[in-house]
């Protein structure tokens, strides 16, 4: 019984063995394939002759090199002669395009004072204007004791209507009677009916002349 639990030393020895050699064949296997793979990188162009793989690129810079500097001063001398060029332009026609510009301002400028309403003003006339501040056109704008403002080159005067004048009086009377006529005809047109309530009936005349009511005034 002590026998089957306690293995051989022999036994042992050679399972140990077997270990060791299976150990360095593996070993062995990989040694072999590293340096199978070093030798064909070692045959590699790239690590036998690295200055011939950067050969042409260091080429193609150095032809890079040398068309750009025989090109650059042909580009500089190009653009120097552009720009003195537009340097001439630019000195001969900027003094008569101001010119020419100036005189369209100055144009303006008198074309604007001529029509301005100051320049009028100062020219003798003037502008009245009534309390609501619009411009009165005739004198049948006007109303009698309105304030009015005129307004002068230089300051203003307050006055006060007294009166427009038999002529103006006349004409404001008709244009109100014309006024008020077209509205009652608009207003006859738009009712037939109302207006035939208005109309005045016939009355048989009595040989006498009716006194015609004297139209008011305006004073």
């Amino acid at each position: 019984a002590a026998m089957t639990l306690i293995p051989d030393q022999a036994a042992l020895m050679e399972q140990v063995g077997q270990l060791a050699h299976r150990l360095r064949l593996v070993a062995n296997r990989h040694l072999q394939s590293d340096t199978q793979r070093f030798s064909a990188l070692a045959r590699h162009p790239f690590f036998r002759r690295p200055d011939q793989m950067y050969a042409p690129i260091r080429q193609r810079i150095e032809s890079m090199a040398l068309r750009l500097a025989a090109a650059l001063p042909r580009v500089a001398r190009g653009r120097c002669e552009q720009l003195e060029t537009l340097s001439r332009k630019l000195a001969t026609g900027l003094p008569r395009r101001l010119k020419s510009k100036s005189e369209q301002f100055e144009s303006l400028v008198r074309r604007l004072e001529s029509i301005s309403p100051l320049n009028v003003l100062k020219r003798g006339y003037s502008y009245t204007m009534n309390e609501a501040g619009s411009v009165l056109r005739t004198a049948s704008e006007a109303r009698p004791g309105e304030r009015l403002t005129t307004v002068l080159a230089e300051g203003k005067v307050i006055s006060r209507v007294e009166g427009l004048g038999e002529e103006v009086a006349r004409s404001a009377a008709e244009t109100r009677d014309q006024t008020t006529g077209a509205t009652d005809q608009m207003h006859d047109r738009a009712n037939p009916s109302a207006a035939k309530r208005k109309a005045p009936s016939a009355k048989p005349s009595s040989g006498r002349k009716s006194k015609r009511p004297e139209q008011p005034g305006l004073f």
